[in-house]
Formats: C-alpha cells, structure tokens, sequence
C-alpha cells in the first residue's frame, strides 16, 4: 500500500461544505481508495464535519464524524476520523465525501491509502 496526502482542506466559509478533494485540478474526479482519514489542523477553532454529499450539520443529515477543537495547537492532541474498506482496494471514492466547519478558514488535512 502506498500513503498519499490530499494536503488541507478548509472550509471558507462555514455552513458552505467544501469536497474532500477541493484541493485537486478536478474535484469531482474519482479517487478510489482502500482507506481514508481526516485529521483536523493545530489552528483550528471551532468544529470540523465530515460527510456526505447530503451533509447538514444543522439537522446532522449525512453526517459521518464531528471533530473537536485541538486541546492545544501546539502538542495536540488532534482528533481524526478514518474509513476504510478493507476487502475492496478501490471501493471508495475520496470525491463523495464533504466537510464543512462552525468557523471560517478551519480545515483538516486529508490522506488516504491505495493498494
């Protein structure tokens, strides 16, 4: 398997969800995975959603995952939520999932695996 990073992803504006893959030249373009995981960045300062394209943070509709605020920016530690699929290599796609985030600019970084 190999380990591949997404780098951050932020949500602008929060209650605007943003595509895991807002980071790429074509964020709808398929990335088939065996697993995924966010970690929220040090800086963060409010609440981190992660989910699917239904994903509304207000009524909890496609919501896979809340994270919470590092306890210290500096030493963690940093919550992060994974989903795998250990008997398909392939069988997610990084594109269907989305975050959104209670204060502007906060973000997670993205990584995931392929075999």
């Amino acid at each position: 398997m190999a380990a591949q990073s997404l780098g951050l992803v932020t949500v602008a504006s929060a209650g605007t969800k943003v595509r895991a893959t807002s980071t790429q030249s074509d964020p709808t373009a398929r990335i088939g995975v065996q697993a995924l995981q966010f970690q929220v960045r040090p800086a963060n300062t409010g609440l981190i959603y992660i989910g699917t394209s239904a994903l509304d943070k207000s009524t909890g509709a496609g919501v896979l995952a809340v994270l919470p605020v590092p306890a210290s920016g500096t030493t963690g530690a940093f919550a992060s939520a994974a989903f795998s699929e250990v008997n398909a290599p392939a069988g997610m796609n990084i594109a269907d999932f989305y975050i959104d985030s209670t204060v502007n600019a906060d973000g997670v970084f993205v990584s995931y695996t392929v075999q």
